[in-house]
């Protein structure tokens, strides 16, 4: 088997990797979300953007015909997402924030017509919408670390993951010439997991 060869089938892959590690890296949260009763260890805004991120993402990878692993795990990690929305509302009973939640779906449902006959258009408003929250939805959740000097509850491994998979994410999205969203938002998603790695280290201890 030649070098190219290889290359090729490595370059198929690698997003079936990548974005399962960024489904993986939600999981351990959802265990931690069980074990405490609690999801007070998240932020609200960072949970509403996980959320929009996601389901604006769907409409990208879908209408822009980005590679099966994209159209595949993002829904499932939308689907992950909506899990630690219910343990939200269950176990906290922040229930005053759904409507919120129910808007979104309400917006994003009525795209579908508009996506089937503007496929491109909205796929790449849905990709310049995804990268804007992905730049953005972990603000907060760095603002509530800093502010209670605590990371109880806030999965390190989530960090760790989300941390590599953005890594990957830029060589890929580089390497198979995808939408410049892909790479900007892996870039961010670098610099944030930064941040947190820090706040870990400085606030694990206290």
């Amino acid at each position: 088997m030649s070098f190219d060869v290889i290359v090729s089938q490595a370059l198929k892959i690698s997003p079936w990797f990548i974005q399962g590690i960024f489904w993986v890296g939600l999981v351990p949260q959802v265990i931690k979300n069980f074990n405490q009763k609690s999801v007070n260890g998240l932020s609200s805004l960072m949970l509403f953007g996980y959320f929009n991120g996601y389901l604006a993402t769907t409409y990208y990878s879908y209408c822009l015909d980005l590679p099966l692993a994209y159209k595949v795990i993002t829904p499932l990690s939308l689907a992950t997402v909506s899990i630690m929305l219910g343990q939200h509302f269950f176990y906290d009973g922040k229930f005053n924030s759904m409507i919120y939640y129910l808007i979104s779906i309400l917006i994003a449902i009525s795209f579908i017509p508009i996506a089937i006959k503007h496929t491109n258009f909205v796929g790449n408003l849905f990709g310049w919408t995804s990268m804007t929250i992905w730049m953005t939805y972990q603000i907060p959740q760095v603002a509530k670390i800093y502010s209670t000097r605590s990371v109880v509850g806030f999965s390190f491994f989530l960090i760790l993951v989300n941390g590599l998979g953005n890594l990957s994410e830029v060589v890929l999205s580089s390497l198979l010439g995808l939408p410049i969203q892909s790479v900007l938002s892996g870039i961010r998603g670098m610099m944030i997991s930064s941040i947190f790695m820090m706040q870990f280290f400085l606030y694990s201890k206290a």
